[in-house]
């Protein structure tokens, strides 16, 4: 005979105290088709299988287990190609951004140059400059004079020309 602690209970009460028996209300269950949660009249149905016996529950969680160990490997294969793969694309991207930074810096460095020279170049216009435009004024006043002077000496007659009187 079973002692209270070790019989199995139904909504907090021994199974015996139902039926009679400790086993009773299991066959009874066993007797009830799985619930049919689209039509309640088929959940209330008997069956005539009897439940499937430990051996045969164990397998079955043994099987969905391997199942859901080989779906999580296989996801684990694919997470990890997949970070292998975005992982070859930053080493790519990091290239290409080095050789941009590169050529970023070269333009950069002839602009800063550039900006410089022009610099340089009003600068020294700025200071050089009016003694330039006054070089260039005495230039011109020098090309005119010797026009000029040239205008007069064709004006004058030869001394050779002159009638003598």
């Amino acid at each position: 005979m079973l002692s209270s602690q070790s019989q199995p209970t139904l909504g907090g009460e021994p199974a015996s105290a139902n039926t009679g028996n400790p086993w009773g209300v299991l066959a009874a269950l066993s007797q009830l088709a799985p619930a049919n949660f689209n039509n309640p009249a088929e959940s209330q149905a008997p069956r005539d299988a009897t439940m499937p016996s430990d051996d045969l529950t164990d397998a079955k969680i043994a099987k969905s287990q391997a199942e859901t160990e080989t779906k999580i490997v296989r996801m684990e294969g694919k997470i990890d190609t997949a970070f292998a793969a975005l992982g070859g694309k930053l080493d790519t991207v990091n290239q290409r951004l080095a050789d941009q930074t590169k050529d970023r810096n070269l333009v950069i460095g002839t602009i800063v140059v550039s900006a410089i020279s022009v610099a340089v170049l009003i600068i020294g216009l700025a200071t050089y400059g009016d003694a330039l435009f006054g070089r260039g004024m005495n230039v011109r006043d020098v090309v005119q004079s010797v026009m000029k002077e040239q205008q007069q000496i064709q004006v004058q007659p030869l001394p050779s020309t002159q009638p003598k009187h």
